[in-house]
Protein backbone atom coordinates (compact mmCIF):
# COMPACT_ATOMS: atom_id res chain seq x y z
CA UNK A 1 0.00 0.00 0.00
CA UNK A 2 1.34 3.43 -0.88
CA UNK A 3 2.14 5.50 2.17
CA UNK A 4 -0.39 8.27 2.55
CA UNK A 5 1.01 11.80 2.79
CA UNK A 6 -2.03 13.64 4.14
CA UNK A 7 -2.08 17.39 4.41
CA UNK A 8 -3.63 17.39 7.85
CA UNK A 9 -0.39 16.35 9.52
CA UNK A 10 1.03 19.84 9.00
CA UNK A 11 0.19 23.08 10.76
CA UNK A 12 -0.71 24.52 7.37
CA UNK A 13 -3.17 21.74 6.79
CA UNK A 14 -4.93 22.26 10.10
CA UNK A 15 -5.52 25.83 9.03
CA UNK A 16 -7.13 24.54 5.86
CA UNK A 17 -9.58 22.45 7.82
CA UNK A 18 -10.56 25.53 9.84
CA UNK A 19 -11.05 27.33 6.57
CA UNK A 20 -13.23 24.59 5.14
CA UNK A 21 -15.32 24.65 8.30
CA UNK A 22 -15.80 28.38 7.79
CA UNK A 23 -16.79 27.76 4.18
CA UNK A 24 -19.37 25.21 5.36
CA UNK A 25 -20.63 27.66 7.91
CA UNK A 26 -20.97 30.34 5.23
CA UNK A 27 -23.08 28.05 3.09
CA UNK A 28 -25.34 26.73 5.82
CA UNK A 29 -25.86 30.04 7.54
CA UNK A 30 -27.71 31.10 4.42
CA UNK A 31 -30.33 28.42 4.99
CA UNK A 32 -31.93 30.40 7.78
CA UNK A 33 -34.80 32.52 6.56
CA UNK A 34 -33.82 36.14 7.10
CA UNK A 35 -30.93 35.21 9.42
CA UNK A 36 -29.16 38.04 7.55
CA UNK A 37 -31.24 41.24 7.82
CA UNK A 38 -30.32 42.17 4.24
CA UNK A 39 -32.30 39.15 3.03
CA UNK A 40 -35.46 41.24 3.46
CA UNK A 41 -34.45 43.43 0.52
CA UNK A 42 -32.03 41.66 -1.84
CA UNK A 43 -30.98 44.35 -4.33
CA UNK A 44 -29.62 43.21 -7.69
CA UNK A 45 -29.55 45.27 -10.87
CA UNK A 46 -32.51 44.25 -13.02
CA UNK A 47 -34.65 42.98 -10.13
CA UNK A 48 -38.28 44.09 -10.39
CA UNK A 49 -41.29 43.89 -8.09
CA UNK A 50 -44.79 44.47 -9.51
CA UNK A 51 -47.55 44.91 -6.91
CA UNK A 52 -51.23 45.09 -7.83
CA UNK A 53 -54.37 46.23 -6.02
CA UNK A 54 -57.92 45.08 -6.87
CA UNK A 55 -59.09 48.66 -6.35
CA UNK A 56 -56.52 50.52 -8.52
CA UNK A 57 -55.89 49.92 -12.21
CA UNK A 58 -52.24 51.02 -12.26
CA UNK A 59 -49.75 48.79 -10.42
CA UNK A 60 -46.84 49.75 -8.25
CA UNK A 61 -43.54 48.83 -9.88
CA UNK A 62 -40.19 48.96 -8.12
CA UNK A 63 -37.18 48.18 -10.30
CA UNK A 64 -33.44 48.23 -9.55
CA UNK A 65 -32.04 50.27 -12.42
CA UNK A 66 -28.33 50.08 -11.67
CA UNK A 67 -25.64 49.60 -9.05
CA UNK A 68 -22.71 52.00 -8.53
CA UNK A 69 -20.35 52.53 -5.59
CA UNK A 70 -22.34 50.03 -3.52
CA UNK A 71 -25.48 52.09 -4.12
CA UNK A 72 -28.61 50.99 -5.98
CA UNK A 73 -30.94 53.22 -7.98
CA UNK A 74 -34.51 51.98 -7.54
CA UNK A 75 -37.29 53.34 -9.76
CA UNK A 76 -40.62 53.62 -7.93
CA UNK A 77 -43.61 53.86 -10.30
CA UNK A 78 -47.02 54.23 -8.66
CA UNK A 79 -50.48 55.70 -9.30
CA UNK A 80 -49.60 58.99 -7.57
CA UNK A 81 -46.08 60.32 -8.19
CA UNK A 82 -43.05 58.54 -9.60
CA UNK A 83 -39.61 58.70 -8.03
CA UNK A 84 -36.11 57.26 -8.10
CA UNK A 85 -34.60 56.30 -4.75
CA UNK A 86 -30.89 55.58 -4.28
CA UNK A 87 -30.18 53.10 -1.48
CA UNK A 88 -26.88 52.19 0.09
CA UNK A 89 -27.11 48.88 2.03
CA UNK A 90 -25.28 48.91 5.35
CA UNK A 91 -25.64 45.52 7.00
CA UNK A 92 -29.43 45.33 7.05
CA UNK A 93 -29.92 49.10 7.10
CA UNK A 94 -30.73 50.92 3.86
CA UNK A 95 -29.59 54.54 3.70
CA UNK A 96 -31.53 56.76 1.29
CA UNK A 97 -28.62 58.72 -0.19
CA UNK A 98 -30.59 60.41 -2.99
CA UNK A 99 -34.22 60.96 -3.98
CA UNK A 100 -35.73 62.34 -7.17
CA UNK A 101 -39.51 62.84 -7.10
CA UNK A 102 -41.65 64.52 -9.73
CA UNK A 103 -38.53 65.77 -11.46
CA UNK A 104 -37.20 67.42 -8.28
CA UNK A 105 -34.08 66.15 -6.51
CA UNK A 106 -33.70 66.27 -2.75
CA UNK A 107 -30.35 67.24 -1.21
CA UNK A 108 -27.94 64.34 -0.55
CA UNK A 109 -28.85 62.49 2.64
CA UNK A 110 -27.54 59.88 5.04
CA UNK A 111 -30.95 59.00 6.46
CA UNK A 112 -31.77 55.38 7.25
CA UNK A 113 -34.97 54.58 5.37
CA UNK A 114 -35.37 50.84 6.00
CA UNK A 115 -33.82 49.27 9.11
CA UNK A 116 -34.20 45.50 9.23
CA UNK A 117 -31.81 45.26 12.17
CA UNK A 118 -34.38 47.00 14.38
CA UNK A 119 -36.29 45.14 17.07
CA UNK A 120 -40.01 44.51 16.63
CA UNK A 121 -41.73 47.76 17.61
CA UNK A 122 -38.57 49.87 17.34
CA UNK A 123 -38.83 53.27 15.59
CA UNK A 124 -36.36 55.63 13.90
CA UNK A 125 -36.66 59.08 12.36
CA UNK A 126 -35.48 60.64 9.12
CA UNK A 127 -36.38 63.73 7.08
CA UNK A 128 -39.46 61.92 5.70
CA UNK A 129 -40.95 61.17 9.11
CA UNK A 130 -41.02 58.30 11.61
CA UNK A 131 -40.67 54.66 10.64
CA UNK A 132 -41.30 51.59 12.79
CA UNK A 133 -40.45 47.95 12.26
CA UNK A 134 -43.83 46.66 13.40
CA UNK A 135 -43.12 42.91 13.26
CA UNK A 136 -41.13 40.20 11.51
CA UNK A 137 -43.91 37.61 11.80
CA UNK A 138 -46.41 38.91 9.26
CA UNK A 139 -48.01 36.72 6.59
CA UNK A 140 -48.71 37.95 3.04
CA UNK A 141 -50.85 35.96 0.61
CA UNK A 142 -50.71 36.50 -3.13
CA UNK A 143 -52.54 34.66 -5.91
CA UNK A 144 -49.82 32.02 -6.19
CA UNK A 145 -48.30 31.59 -2.75
CA UNK A 146 -48.11 32.53 0.91
CA UNK A 147 -45.12 34.36 2.38
CA UNK A 148 -44.42 33.92 6.08
CA UNK A 149 -42.03 35.66 8.48
CA UNK A 150 -42.48 38.93 6.60
CA UNK A 151 -41.21 42.22 8.02
CA UNK A 152 -43.76 45.07 8.21
CA UNK A 153 -42.48 48.66 8.27
CA UNK A 154 -44.87 51.51 9.03
CA UNK A 155 -44.02 54.98 7.71
CA UNK A 156 -45.69 58.12 9.14
CA UNK A 157 -44.74 61.24 7.20
CA UNK A 158 -44.69 64.82 8.45
CA UNK A 159 -48.33 65.27 7.43
CA UNK A 160 -49.37 62.29 9.54
CA UNK A 161 -50.12 60.02 6.59
CA UNK A 162 -49.36 56.34 7.15
CA UNK A 163 -47.79 53.93 4.65
CA UNK A 164 -47.16 50.23 5.18
CA UNK A 165 -44.47 48.14 3.49
CA UNK A 166 -44.13 44.36 3.76
CA UNK A 167 -40.94 42.45 2.89
CA UNK A 168 -40.53 38.67 2.54
CA UNK A 169 -37.16 37.05 3.36
CA UNK A 170 -35.15 36.46 0.22
CA UNK A 171 -37.79 38.12 -1.97
CA UNK A 172 -38.13 41.78 -0.96
CA UNK A 173 -41.27 43.84 -1.53
CA UNK A 174 -44.43 41.70 -1.33
CA UNK A 175 -47.12 44.16 -0.18
CA UNK A 176 -47.83 47.89 0.05
CA UNK A 177 -50.71 49.07 2.21
CA UNK A 178 -53.08 47.09 4.40
CA UNK A 179 -56.43 45.38 4.05
CA UNK A 180 -58.27 43.98 1.02
CA UNK A 181 -57.23 46.90 -1.23
CA UNK A 182 -53.51 46.55 -0.54
CA UNK A 183 -51.06 46.16 -3.41
CA UNK A 184 -49.57 42.63 -3.35
CA UNK A 185 -46.82 41.05 -5.38
CA UNK A 186 -47.57 39.71 -8.86
CA UNK A 187 -44.85 37.05 -9.19
CA UNK A 188 -45.30 36.48 -12.93
CA UNK A 189 -45.03 40.19 -13.77
CA UNK A 190 -42.01 40.46 -11.49
CA UNK A 191 -40.13 37.60 -13.12
CA UNK A 192 -40.70 35.47 -10.01
CA UNK A 193 -42.75 32.43 -10.96
CA UNK A 194 -44.55 30.48 -8.29
CA UNK A 195 -42.14 27.61 -8.92
CA UNK A 196 -39.17 29.88 -8.42
CA UNK A 197 -40.39 31.31 -5.15
CA UNK A 198 -41.90 28.23 -3.60
CA UNK A 199 -40.70 24.91 -5.10
CA UNK A 200 -42.97 21.90 -4.90
CA UNK A 201 -42.15 19.47 -2.14
CA UNK A 202 -40.54 16.31 -3.45
CA UNK A 203 -41.28 13.48 -1.05
CA UNK A 204 -38.41 10.99 -0.92
CA UNK A 205 -39.15 7.30 -0.70
CA UNK A 206 -39.56 6.19 2.92
CA UNK A 207 -36.39 5.19 4.72
CA UNK A 208 -35.92 1.52 5.31
CA UNK A 209 -36.42 0.34 8.85
CA UNK A 210 -32.89 -1.04 8.55
CA UNK A 211 -31.44 2.48 8.43
CA UNK A 212 -30.18 2.39 12.00
CA UNK A 213 -27.20 1.21 14.02
CA UNK A 214 -26.20 -2.23 12.85
CA UNK A 215 -28.18 -2.03 9.62
CA UNK A 216 -27.12 -2.77 6.08
CA UNK A 217 -28.39 0.57 4.69
CA UNK A 218 -25.93 3.45 4.35
CA UNK A 219 -27.29 6.98 4.64
CA UNK A 220 -26.26 9.78 2.27
CA UNK A 221 -26.27 13.54 2.91
CA UNK A 222 -25.22 16.48 0.75
CA UNK A 223 -24.36 20.09 1.52
CA UNK A 224 -26.88 21.41 -1.01
CA UNK A 225 -25.60 24.95 -1.53
CA UNK A 226 -26.86 27.02 -4.48
CA UNK A 227 -24.47 27.98 -7.27
CA UNK A 228 -22.99 31.50 -6.94
CA UNK A 229 -24.97 32.82 -9.91
CA UNK A 230 -28.24 31.92 -8.12
CA UNK A 231 -27.56 33.92 -4.96
CA UNK A 232 -28.03 32.65 -1.41
CA UNK A 233 -31.67 33.13 -0.46
CA UNK A 234 -34.12 30.85 1.32
CA UNK A 235 -35.75 30.19 -2.04
CA UNK A 236 -32.59 29.15 -3.88
CA UNK A 237 -31.47 27.03 -0.94
CA UNK A 238 -34.86 25.32 -0.76
CA UNK A 239 -34.71 24.52 -4.46
CA UNK A 240 -31.29 22.92 -4.15
CA UNK A 241 -32.39 21.04 -1.05
CA UNK A 242 -35.35 19.64 -2.98
CA UNK A 243 -32.96 18.66 -5.76
CA UNK A 244 -30.78 16.81 -3.27
CA UNK A 245 -33.84 14.89 -2.07
CA UNK A 246 -34.59 13.82 -5.62
CA UNK A 247 -30.96 12.78 -6.05
CA UNK A 248 -31.20 10.33 -3.15
CA UNK A 249 -30.27 12.16 0.04
CA UNK A 250 -31.51 10.27 3.12
CA UNK A 251 -30.38 12.39 6.10
CA UNK A 252 -29.49 15.97 7.05
CA UNK A 253 -26.22 16.89 8.75
CA UNK A 254 -26.15 19.78 11.24
CA UNK A 255 -22.93 21.39 12.50
CA UNK A 256 -23.70 24.29 14.86
CA UNK A 257 -20.88 25.98 16.79
CA UNK A 258 -21.30 26.38 20.53
CA UNK A 259 -20.26 30.05 20.51
CA UNK A 260 -22.87 30.86 17.87
CA UNK A 261 -25.68 29.03 19.62
CA UNK A 262 -24.74 30.77 22.89
CA UNK A 263 -23.26 34.19 22.03
CA UNK A 264 -23.87 35.35 25.60
CA UNK A 265 -23.98 33.25 28.77
CA UNK A 266 -27.33 31.49 28.88
CA UNK A 267 -28.68 33.41 25.86
CA UNK A 268 -29.35 31.11 22.92
CA UNK A 269 -29.85 31.74 19.21
CA UNK A 270 -31.45 28.76 17.48
CA UNK A 271 -32.92 30.46 14.42
CA UNK A 272 -30.48 29.01 11.86
CA UNK A 273 -30.60 25.58 13.47
CA UNK A 274 -34.39 25.59 13.63
CA UNK A 275 -34.63 26.31 9.92
CA UNK A 276 -32.42 23.35 9.01
CA UNK A 277 -34.35 21.10 11.38
CA UNK A 278 -37.64 22.21 9.84
CA UNK A 279 -36.35 21.27 6.38
CA UNK A 280 -35.43 17.79 7.60
CA UNK A 281 -38.73 17.35 9.40
CA UNK A 282 -40.76 18.45 6.37
CA UNK A 283 -38.89 15.91 4.23
CA UNK A 284 -39.15 13.15 6.81
CA UNK A 285 -35.37 12.78 7.10
CA UNK A 286 -33.33 11.88 10.21
CA UNK A 287 -30.71 14.21 11.64
CA UNK A 288 -27.04 13.85 12.51
CA UNK A 289 -25.69 16.73 14.61
CA UNK A 290 -22.15 17.76 15.53
CA UNK A 291 -22.14 20.40 18.26
CA UNK A 292 -18.76 22.03 17.74
CA UNK A 293 -17.15 23.05 21.02
CA UNK A 294 -13.82 22.11 19.49
CA UNK A 295 -13.61 22.97 15.80
CA UNK A 296 -10.51 21.48 14.15
CA UNK A 297 -7.58 23.35 15.74
CA UNK A 298 -9.42 25.81 17.97
CA UNK A 299 -12.13 26.11 20.58
CA UNK A 300 -15.53 27.28 19.38
CA UNK A 301 -16.83 28.06 22.86
CA UNK A 302 -18.51 31.15 24.31
CA UNK A 303 -15.84 33.83 24.91
CA UNK A 304 -16.06 33.68 28.70
CA UNK A 305 -15.27 29.93 28.63
CA UNK A 306 -12.46 29.68 26.08
CA UNK A 307 -9.64 29.98 28.64
CA UNK A 308 -11.17 27.61 31.18
CA UNK A 309 -10.37 23.94 31.66
CA UNK A 310 -12.78 21.46 30.11
CA UNK A 311 -13.10 20.05 33.62
CA UNK A 312 -14.30 23.38 35.00
CA UNK A 313 -17.77 22.81 36.52
CA UNK A 314 -19.05 25.97 34.86
CA UNK A 315 -17.99 24.69 31.44
CA UNK A 316 -19.76 21.38 31.99
CA UNK A 317 -22.86 23.09 33.38
CA UNK A 318 -23.10 25.46 30.44
CA UNK A 319 -22.87 22.57 27.98
CA UNK A 320 -25.52 20.71 29.98
CA UNK A 321 -27.83 23.71 29.85
CA UNK A 322 -27.27 24.18 26.12
CA UNK A 323 -28.05 20.53 25.39
CA UNK A 324 -31.20 20.71 27.49
CA UNK A 325 -32.32 23.71 25.45
CA UNK A 326 -31.24 22.34 22.06
CA UNK A 327 -32.10 18.64 21.97
CA UNK A 328 -35.90 18.99 22.32
CA UNK A 329 -35.83 21.18 19.19
CA UNK A 330 -34.83 18.13 17.12
CA UNK A 331 -38.48 16.95 17.10
CA UNK A 332 -37.44 13.35 17.68
CA UNK A 333 -35.40 13.23 14.44
CA UNK A 334 -31.89 13.12 15.94
CA UNK A 335 -30.25 9.74 15.35
CA UNK A 336 -26.54 10.41 16.02
CA UNK A 337 -24.86 13.11 18.11
CA UNK A 338 -21.27 14.36 18.04
CA UNK A 339 -19.57 16.69 20.52
CA UNK A 340 -16.47 18.08 18.80
CA UNK A 341 -15.28 18.46 15.21
CA UNK A 342 -11.93 17.10 13.93
CA UNK A 343 -10.55 17.21 17.44
CA UNK A 344 -7.19 15.70 16.45
CA UNK A 345 -6.35 19.11 14.97
CA UNK A 346 -6.81 20.76 18.35
CA UNK A 347 -5.10 18.10 20.42
CA UNK A 348 -2.03 18.14 18.23
CA UNK A 349 -1.15 21.41 19.96
CA UNK A 350 -2.91 20.68 23.29
CA UNK A 351 -2.03 17.09 24.15
CA UNK A 352 -2.28 17.82 27.86
CA UNK A 353 -6.00 18.57 27.51
CA UNK A 354 -7.06 15.16 26.17
CA UNK A 355 -7.91 13.84 29.63
CA UNK A 356 -9.84 16.99 30.46
CA UNK A 357 -11.87 16.75 27.27
CA UNK A 358 -12.51 13.07 27.88
CA UNK A 359 -14.25 13.96 31.15
CA UNK A 360 -16.12 16.85 29.49
CA UNK A 361 -17.23 14.60 26.64
CA UNK A 362 -18.44 11.91 29.04
CA UNK A 363 -20.49 14.51 30.92
CA UNK A 364 -22.08 15.86 27.72
CA UNK A 365 -22.75 12.34 26.39
CA UNK A 366 -24.58 11.45 29.60
CA UNK A 367 -26.89 14.44 29.08
CA UNK A 368 -27.65 13.32 25.52
CA UNK A 369 -28.36 9.79 26.74
CA UNK A 370 -30.65 10.99 29.51
CA UNK A 371 -32.55 13.33 27.19
CA UNK A 372 -32.70 11.11 24.09
CA UNK A 373 -32.16 7.52 25.23
CA UNK A 374 -30.56 5.26 22.66
CA UNK A 375 -28.85 8.05 20.72
CA UNK A 376 -25.20 7.08 19.97
CA UNK A 377 -22.66 9.82 20.82
CA UNK A 378 -19.21 10.43 19.38
CA UNK A 379 -16.85 13.14 18.10
CA UNK A 380 -15.07 13.44 14.77
CA UNK A 381 -11.43 13.28 13.70
CA UNK A 382 -9.81 13.67 10.29
CA UNK A 383 -8.93 10.59 8.25
CA UNK A 384 -5.32 11.39 8.98
CA UNK A 385 -6.05 11.43 12.69
CA UNK A 386 -6.35 7.65 12.43
CA UNK A 387 -2.56 7.56 12.78
CA UNK A 388 -2.90 8.57 16.45
CA UNK A 389 -6.27 6.97 17.15
CA UNK A 390 -4.82 3.93 18.94
CA UNK A 391 -2.28 5.85 21.02
CA UNK A 392 -2.59 9.57 21.69
CA UNK A 393 -6.36 9.75 21.17
CA UNK A 394 -7.18 6.31 22.57
CA UNK A 395 -8.38 7.50 26.03
CA UNK A 396 -10.85 9.82 24.30
CA UNK A 397 -12.01 7.57 21.46
CA UNK A 398 -12.72 4.78 23.94
CA UNK A 399 -15.60 6.96 25.17
CA UNK A 400 -17.25 7.10 21.73
CA UNK A 401 -19.94 4.78 20.37
CA UNK A 402 -19.09 5.15 16.69
CA UNK A 403 -16.12 6.43 14.68
CA UNK A 404 -16.68 9.69 12.79
CA UNK A 405 -14.21 10.92 10.17
CA UNK A 406 -13.74 13.62 7.54
CA UNK A 407 -12.24 12.31 4.30
CA UNK A 408 -10.47 14.53 1.73
CA UNK A 409 -7.91 12.40 -0.15
CA UNK A 410 -5.19 14.99 -0.87
CA UNK A 411 -1.43 15.37 -0.60
CA UNK A 412 0.03 18.15 1.61
CA UNK A 413 0.37 20.46 -1.44
CA UNK A 414 -3.37 20.12 -2.20
CA UNK A 415 -2.84 17.85 -5.18
CA UNK A 416 -5.24 14.95 -5.33
CA UNK A 417 -4.58 11.34 -4.46
CA UNK A 418 -5.77 8.61 -6.79
CA UNK A 419 -9.09 6.80 -6.60
CA UNK A 420 -7.14 3.54 -6.37
CA UNK A 421 -6.20 4.53 -2.79
CA UNK A 422 -9.81 4.36 -1.60
CA UNK A 423 -10.09 0.62 -0.84
CA UNK A 424 -7.00 0.73 1.38
CA UNK A 425 -8.25 3.90 3.07
CA UNK A 426 -11.57 2.24 3.90
CA UNK A 427 -9.73 -0.81 5.17
CA UNK A 428 -7.79 1.45 7.52
CA UNK A 429 -11.02 3.07 8.77
CA UNK A 430 -12.59 -0.30 9.52
CA UNK A 431 -9.44 -1.51 11.25
CA UNK A 432 -9.27 1.48 13.60
CA UNK A 433 -13.03 1.42 14.29
CA UNK A 434 -12.54 -1.87 16.19
CA UNK A 435 -16.05 -3.08 15.39
CA UNK A 436 -17.82 0.25 15.82
CA UNK A 437 -19.95 1.76 13.07
CA UNK A 438 -18.33 4.52 10.98
CA UNK A 439 -19.74 7.88 9.89
CA UNK A 440 -18.04 9.83 7.11
CA UNK A 441 -18.95 13.25 8.42
CA UNK A 442 -17.55 14.94 5.32
CA UNK A 443 -16.36 13.63 1.96
CA UNK A 444 -14.85 16.03 -0.57
CA UNK A 445 -12.61 16.03 -3.63
CA UNK A 446 -11.73 18.94 -5.97
CA UNK A 447 -11.97 18.89 -9.75
CA UNK A 448 -9.45 21.64 -10.60
CA UNK A 449 -6.50 20.93 -12.88
CA UNK A 450 -4.38 23.08 -10.55
CA UNK A 451 -4.82 20.31 -7.98
CA UNK A 452 -3.90 17.66 -10.54
CA UNK A 453 -7.56 16.75 -10.84
CA UNK A 454 -10.36 16.89 -13.39
CA UNK A 455 -14.06 16.23 -13.64
CA UNK A 456 -13.22 12.66 -14.58
CA UNK A 457 -11.00 12.17 -11.54
CA UNK A 458 -13.60 13.66 -9.20
CA UNK A 459 -16.24 11.36 -10.65
CA UNK A 460 -13.91 8.37 -10.33
CA UNK A 461 -13.14 9.22 -6.71
CA UNK A 462 -16.80 9.48 -5.76
CA UNK A 463 -17.57 6.24 -7.62
CA UNK A 464 -14.78 4.55 -5.65
CA UNK A 465 -16.16 5.88 -2.35
CA UNK A 466 -19.66 4.67 -3.18
CA UNK A 467 -18.33 1.23 -4.13
CA UNK A 468 -16.71 0.93 -0.71
CA UNK A 469 -19.85 2.17 1.05
CA UNK A 470 -21.81 -0.48 -0.80
CA UNK A 471 -19.24 -3.20 -0.12
CA UNK A 472 -18.95 -2.36 3.59
CA UNK A 473 -22.53 -1.26 4.20
CA UNK A 474 -22.62 -3.13 7.50
CA UNK A 475 -19.74 -0.98 8.77
CA UNK A 476 -20.86 2.50 7.70
CA UNK A 477 -23.66 4.66 9.05
CA UNK A 478 -23.50 7.15 6.21
CA UNK A 479 -21.52 9.75 4.28
CA UNK A 480 -22.04 13.49 3.89
CA UNK A 481 -20.70 14.96 0.62
CA UNK A 482 -19.40 18.56 0.26
CA UNK A 483 -20.50 20.45 -1.80
CA UNK A 484 -23.35 20.40 -4.31
CA UNK A 485 -22.06 23.58 -6.04
CA UNK A 486 -18.70 25.27 -6.33
CA UNK A 487 -18.13 28.30 -4.13
CA UNK A 488 -17.84 31.79 -5.60
CA UNK A 489 -14.49 33.41 -6.37
CA UNK A 490 -15.24 36.19 -3.89
CA UNK A 491 -15.85 33.76 -1.02
CA UNK A 492 -12.72 31.78 -1.83
CA UNK A 493 -10.59 34.92 -2.20
CA UNK A 494 -11.84 36.33 1.09
CA UNK A 495 -11.01 33.15 2.97
CA UNK A 496 -7.59 32.84 1.34
CA UNK A 497 -6.68 36.43 2.23
CA UNK A 498 -7.85 35.92 5.79
CA UNK A 499 -5.50 33.00 6.39
CA UNK A 500 -2.60 34.10 4.12
CA UNK A 501 -1.72 30.45 3.53
CA UNK A 502 1.16 29.08 1.49
CA UNK A 503 0.26 27.42 -1.80
CA UNK A 504 -2.59 29.91 -2.05
CA UNK A 505 -3.39 29.18 -5.70
CA UNK A 506 -3.59 25.43 -5.06
CA UNK A 507 -5.66 25.95 -1.94
CA UNK A 508 -8.09 28.31 -3.64
CA UNK A 509 -8.50 25.91 -6.56
CA UNK A 510 -9.15 23.08 -4.12
CA UNK A 511 -11.75 24.94 -2.10
CA UNK A 512 -13.51 26.42 -5.11
CA UNK A 513 -13.86 23.19 -7.08
CA UNK A 514 -15.27 20.83 -4.42
CA UNK A 515 -18.77 21.07 -5.88
CA UNK A 516 -20.52 18.59 -8.17
CA UNK A 517 -21.96 21.56 -10.06
CA UNK A 518 -19.76 24.40 -11.32
CA UNK A 519 -20.18 28.03 -10.25
CA UNK A 520 -22.79 28.51 -12.97
CA UNK A 521 -24.86 25.55 -11.78
CA UNK A 522 -23.80 23.25 -14.63
CA UNK A 523 -23.46 19.62 -13.51
CA UNK A 524 -20.01 18.05 -13.53
CA UNK A 525 -19.49 14.37 -14.25
CA UNK A 526 -19.52 13.61 -10.51
CA UNK A 527 -23.16 14.75 -10.21
CA UNK A 528 -24.37 11.87 -12.35
CA UNK A 529 -22.30 9.47 -10.25
CA UNK A 530 -23.73 10.89 -7.04
CA UNK A 531 -27.33 10.57 -8.24
CA UNK A 532 -26.95 7.04 -9.56
CA UNK A 533 -25.03 5.70 -6.58
CA UNK A 534 -27.18 7.40 -3.96
CA UNK A 535 -30.26 5.77 -5.43
CA UNK A 536 -28.54 2.38 -5.40
CA UNK A 537 -27.81 2.69 -1.69
CA UNK A 538 -31.51 3.27 -1.01
CA UNK A 539 -32.51 -0.07 -2.50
Amino acid sequence: MRKNGPRFLTEQAHGIRVLLSIACLFVFARFAAASDPSDYLPLVAGQKWTLRSPAVGKPIILEVLSMHDNQFDVKFENPWINSVMTFQPQGGKYVLTALTMGGQSAPPSSDVYYDFTARDGQSWKNHIGTLTLVSRSKTVRTRTRTYTNCAEIQEINSQGNKLYWFFAPGVGYVQFGEGPQAFVLDEAASGLSAAATEPPVVQPPPLSAKASVGSGNTWIALAANPAPNEGYTPQTVKRRFEQSLSAGVTYVYLSPKWNELEPQPGKYQFKDLDFLISEAVSAGLPLVCNLRGIDTNQRAMPPDLTSKSFRDPNVKDRMTNLLHAMLPRMHGKLRYMLIGNEVDGYFKGHQGEIGEYRDFFASAASVVKATLPGTPVSLSITFDGLSIADNQLKPLLQQTEFLALTYYPLHPDFTVRDASDVPADFGRMIQVAHGRKILLQEVGYPSSAINGSSEEKQAAMFAAVFRQLQKHSEDFIGANFLFMSDLSDSVVDTLARYYSLPNADSFKAYLKSLGMLDDGGKPKKSWEVFQEQSQLLRK
